[in-house]
């Protein structure tokens, strides 16, 4: 969001949508289809793959994930799930 024009995280507030998950609870699975990306606002998420380099990655407050298979309009390759007790997220939806 660095290259993007002066306004632009104002103009998509609006569509943010505020969901919580508890721990373990799973965001979402490996195949399933790529319809939102998500800002974390507080708690942290864990990434796991097939893949060794993205096993286990974890993502905190003020970080982002999903946006690549949703962008490339392809079908999620990873499975992501909350991590500490609560995670608060917000939703940007394309559908």
């Amino acid at each position: 969001f660095q290259n993007r024009p002066n306004g632009f995280q104002m103009e998509i507030v609006p569509h943010l949508k505020p969901v919580i998950y508890e721990i373990n609870d799973v965001i979402y699975d490996k195949g399933d289809y790529s319809e939102a990306f998500f800002f974390i606002s507080s708690g942290e998420i864990e990434i796991t793959s097939n893949s060794i380099e993205n096993f286990g990655v974890v993502f905190g407050e003020g970080e982002f994930f999903g946006e690549k298979e949703l962008f490339e309009n392809t079908f999620r390759i990873e499975k992501v799930k909350c991590k500490s007790r609560t995670c608060l997220l917000f939703e940007l939806s394309m559908l």
